[in-house]
């Protein structure tokens, strides 16, 4: 499956607001990523990753990154956003971040 650049999902997408705010954050990422792809959170599973089993690029997972940044009122570091490869790596960045941010409060 390929993400379609063009596709209108790389923007802020409506249904990310509905995203239910008790998931754990593995769930949480599971949701925005089958949101931006058009699938069931079901199907989105910790062990795929990004680029080889989801076809979403390196722009599409940045793109995902900001969307979790929204949700969860963080900052994901760019840096580390590059070595995110899998899904469960994503929700393990988020984690940290929350963790980071929720510290420096």
């Amino acid at each position: 499956m390929a993400f379609d650049l063009s596709d209108a999902n790389l923007t802020a997408f409506d249904t990310f607001d509905e995203t239910p705010r008790h998931l754990g954050l593995e769930d949480l990422v599971r949701h925005v990523v089958a949101a931006h792809l058009e699938l069931d959170a079901a199907d989105v599973r910790p062990a795929l990753q990004f680029e080889r089993d989801l076809g979403i690029s390196r722009l599409g997972l940045v793109l995902i990154g900001l969307d979790l940044e929204d949700h969860e009122r963080v900052s994901l570091p760019f840096e580390r956003l590059a070595e995110v490869r899998t899904v469960a790596d994503l929700a393990r960045l988020l984690g940290e971040a929350t963790s980071w941010d929720a510290h420096r409060r």
